[in-house]
C-alpha cells in the first residue's frame, strides 16, 4: 500500500514537471513574439527627445530598474535581468532570481516569462499574441528558441549605445570585444600613449581623449553623465548575448574607482570609467598600479 502510494505520488510530481516545462517553453515562445512586436513599434525616448524602438524602450528601463516599484516586477536583481534578455534558455539561472520562492523552478520561469509579456504590453500598449494550441510546445528546443530573442536583443542593445554614446560608440565597443592579455595594450587608441602625450604637452586629459576620439565638449560631457550602475549591467547583459554558452554570471561594480568586474565563472572582464571614456584592463594590480601612476 505505501509503495502504491509513493508510486501515486511520483506520477503526479513527475506529470507536473513536464506540465512546468511545457508551460515556460509556451511562454517563452508568446514573449518572443511580443518582444518581436515591440521592435517594430517606434517610442520617444522623453528626455533626450530622440526615437527608439519599443524594445529599446523596455529594456533601458528593465537596466535602469523603474518599470515598476512592485517588489516581484522589480530587476535590481542582474540574475533576473539577464534570464529576460541576454539568456532565457539558462534555467539554472532562476534559483538566484529573488521573489515567488513559493514556485517550482520551471513554474518561475515560466511566470517570468509571463510577467515580461505583460510589462511589454502595458508600457507599449501591443497585443501579446493568443497561444496556437496547435503547437507542441513541449517540443520546442530551448536554445533555438533563445537564438532567436537575441537576434532582437544584440542589435537592440547596440542602438542604446550608440544612442548614449555617440561619437564614442566605436571605441566603447572595440573596448567590449577586446581580448586582454595581461598588457597595458589597449588596442586602437592606445591608453597609455594618450596619457604619455598629456603628460608631454601639459594638456588637460579631457582635451586629449576629446582630441583623439573628435569629439565635442558637449557630446564629451552627455557621456560622461552615463551611470555607472547602467553602464555595467548594459555591458553585462550585451555579453551575455554575444556569449551565451559563457554569460556573465556576477557584476562587481566599485563607484570609488569608477569601475566594474563583468565575471562569467571562468574568466573575468575589468573595465574603467576614465574622464568619460570606457577602457577594458587587466584585472592585476601591477597594471592597475601603472595606470594610476599616469593618471
Amino acid at each position: 500500500m505505501k509503495l502504491c502510494c509513493l508510486l501515486i505520488t511520483y506520477y503526479f510530481v513527475l506529470v507536473s514537471s513536464e506540465d512546468y516545462e511545457a508551460e515556460f517553453r509556451k511562454e517563452f515562445f508568446r514573449t518572443n513574439l511580443t518582444i518581436e512586436k515591440a521592435c517594430k513599434k517606434n517610442v520617444i525616448i522623453v528626455e533626450d527627445n530622440s526615437v527608439a524602438s519599443g524594445l529599446e524602450y523596455i529594456i533601458e528601463k528593465m537596466v535602469n530598474d523603474d518599470i515598476d516599484d512592485h517588489e516581484y516586477h522589480s530587476y535590481e536583481s542582474f540574475d533576473k535581468l539577464n534570464f529576460l534578455v541576454a539568456v532565457p534558455e539558462q534555467t539554472d539561472i532562476i534559483v538566484n532570481i529573488p521573489g515567488y520562492e513559493h514556485l517550482e523552478p520551471m513554474h518561475k520561469a515560466g511566470h517570468l516569462q509571463y510577467v515580461m509579456q505583460q510589462e511589454i504590453r502595458n508600457e507599449l500598449l501591443v497585443v501579446i499574441p493568443i497561444p496556437d494550441e496547435s503547437i507542441d510546445y513541449g517540443a520546442l528546443d530551448l536554445t533555438t528558441l533563445a537564438e532567436h530573442r537575441r537576434r532582437f536583443v544584440e542589435p537592440t542593445i547596440k542602438n542604446i549605445f550608440k544612442r548614449i554614446l555617440g561619437p564614442m560608440y566605436d571605441q566603447f565597443m572595440m573596448q567590449l570585444e577586446l581580448e586582454i592579455r595581461g598588457t597595458l595594450n589597449f588596442g586602437g587608441s592606445n591608453l597609455m600613449t594618450i596619457l604619455e602625450e598629456r603628460r608631454l604637452s601639459g594638456t588637460s586629459l579631457e582635451n586629449v581623449i576629446r582630441r583623439v576620439l573628435g569629439v565635442d565638449k558637449k557630446q564629451y560631457e552627455s557621456v560622461r553623465a552615463v551611470p555607472l550602475l547602467g553602464m555595467c549591467r548594459f555591458m553585462g547583459i550585451y555579453l551575455s548575448t554575444r556569449f551565451p554558452k559563457s554569460y556573465i554570471k556576477n557584476l562587481v561594480i566599485d563607484p570609488d574607482n569608477n569601475t566594474c568586474i563583468l565575471d562569467n565563472g571562468t574568466t573575468q572582464k575589468k573595465f574603467k570609467q576614465i574622464n568619460g571614456v570606457w577602457w577594458q584592463m587587466s584585472t592585476d594590480e601591477r597594471t592597475q598600479q601603472l595606470l594610476d601612476q599616469h593618471l
